[in-house]
């Protein structure tokens, strides 16, 4: 906050009131004195402790030897920030470190950091890492000397299930081989399924509630079914593949248009090929993703991979270096609703408007008669409470779709606008929807780009923003047509 006084001095209270400056002084008959800048000081409420008294005598005796003041001002106060309390962690081993990125096994080299969520293992005995203890938090105080209180209650690390410590009392061992966990600062090793090399005739299919560990891949025509994660030391074949946690496959997903991958969580994988994956969480590819069918509820993140054809939703977003190939590949993307969510959208308003016309009709014919009950016979007395009731029911139902409708909006352009970010290209026959607009590319388009919807002018167009220069260019869009939905049998 500024705040002035009927003086030659002017101090400056910074936001967060962590430090007093003058930045600039006036012109009075003399230099300011001692007193002057006292006076200051107790008109911005800071407490003149014996450091600010030393700042303002050094302040009077540069303005006295007619020094300029620095830049950033003259420091006259300063308070002392509260650092707060921070709860007990686990020094890991380096194998285990959640933040210790897998290498990738390719020729050069590079970091995979989209297997960063794949299971961590330890054998029985192994060294997990060493217990760190709760830090206290400090309270601080600020320019005006009133307190700043340290947030948060730390509490320590506990051991669950399969460690303990060992004889220094901080180092942690496992005792029973299997994943590691930190969950709500809990520690412990739960068991996993471990198969050494491949899911196939040797092994079975598997259907299992743990963790599993394929070090192998998953072969043509072979189940995995866990409630938990799955992590894939090759590849994902045409197979049946279903996780409630997420799936880490260190190799491709090759479904051949005859398997499937489900996650509950999130899926990752080096490349894509004609793979058919859905996903409640994120779909990391590093590579490339060829003919797929592709649904995630939340992002597709690949920067620098490429899409080429197939049909990809996203609810969220998109990051990718290239959409397309010079081939001309058609490629559909889409992000916000998905097309079978559109579909429902403009049924139910199709459908709106008869029946609420059927409702009135009911109401206008029914109406007249339930206002004079006591005339009419036992039986048509039960028709016309039948007919109210069929009314009123179509009229909740009407709402229940109404708000269903409103959910789906709010599922597709809640809190964050789904966008396509591209970074080096869009080749021609690809085609970008979001929400129910959607712009086909008829010729190459560079990039970096962001596509989005945005108003202009009361409408819903869709613009693609250059990410260097900041320029916005409406791309020609077109309201995205829906096959309609087949009728039961």
């Amino acid at each position: 906050m500024d705040t002035s006084v009927t003086s030659p001095i002017s101090i400056n209270v910074s936001p967060d009131r962590l430090s007093a400056t003058v930045q600039t002084v006036g012109s009075p008959a003399g230099t300011p004195s001692i007193e002057d800048v006292t006076a200051a000081l107790q008109a911005a409420g800071i407490a003149a402790s014996d450091d600010v008294q030393a700042n303002a005598k050094a302040l009077v005796d540069t303005l006295a030897k007619g020094d300029p003041l620095p830049e950033e001002g003259f420091l006259l106060a300063r308070g002392r920030a509260s650092a707060d309390g921070r709860d007990g962690t686990v020094a890991w081993v380096e194998a285990l470190d959640p933040e210790t990125p897998l290498v990738d096994d390719g020729e050069d080299g590079a970091i995979d950091y989209y297997s960063v969520s794949a299971i961590r293992t330890v054998e029985e005995g192994g060294l997990i890492g060493k217990i760190q203890p709760p830090t206290a938090g400090v309270d601080g105080v600020d320019v005006c000397g009133t307190p700043l209180v340290a947030k948060g209650r730390p509490q320590p690390v506990t051991l669950g299930a399969g460690v303990e410590l060992g004889n220094d009392g901080v180092s942690v061992l496992a005792t029973t081989a299997g994943r590691v966990l930190f969950d709500n600062l809990k520690l412990s090793v739960t068991d996993v399924v471990e198969i050494a090399g491949n899911v196939d005739f040797e092994s079975g299919s598997l259907d299992v509630e743990t963790d599993v560990l394929v070090r192998g891949g998953v072969q043509d025509l072979f189940q995995v079914k866990t409630t938990g994660s799955l992590t894939v030391g090759e590849a994902i074949e045409a197979a049946e593949v279903e996780a409630g946690g997420d799936v880490v496959v260190r190799g491709g997903i090759l479904n051949r248009g005859r398997g499937k991958v489900r996650a509950g969580g999130s899926i990752a994988a080096k490349f894509c090929d004609e793979a058919d994956l859905h996903a409640e969480g994120d779909i990391r590819v590093s590579r490339e993703v060829m003919n797929s069918h592709i649904h995630t509820e939340d992002n597709l993140i690949m920067p620098g991979g490429s899409i080429i054809g197939g049909v990809v939703f996203s609810r969220h977003g998109i990051e990718a270096g290239i959409l397309g190939s010079e081939a001309a590949v058609p490629t559909t993307i889409a992000v916000g609703l998905h097309p079978d969510e559109i579909r429902l959208i403009e049924d139910t308003a199709k459908q709106k408007d008869q029946r609420l016309a059927a409702i009135e009709k009911i109401r206008q014919a029914v109406g007249p008669l339930m206002a004079q009950l006591k005339r009419l016979t036992n039986e048509q007395r039960e028709k016309a409470t039948e007919l109210m009731y069929q009314a009123d029911s179509a009229e909740a139902e009407l709402k229940a779709a109404d708000a269903h409708v409103e959910a789906l909006h709010q599922k597709g352009f809640g809190d964050t606008m789904p966008s396509v970010l591209v970074s080096s290209r869009i080749h021609q026959r690809v085609s970008v929807s979001v929400g129910d607009r959607v712009v086909t590319f008829h010729e190459e388009f560079r990039g970096p780009i962001r596509i989005e919807q945005r108003k202009i002018k009361n409408y819903a167009a869709i613009v693609a923003v250059n990410q260097l220069t900041g320029s916005i260019r409406e791309l020609p869009a077109r309201k995205l047509e829906v096959e309609p939905a087949e009728a039961a049998p």
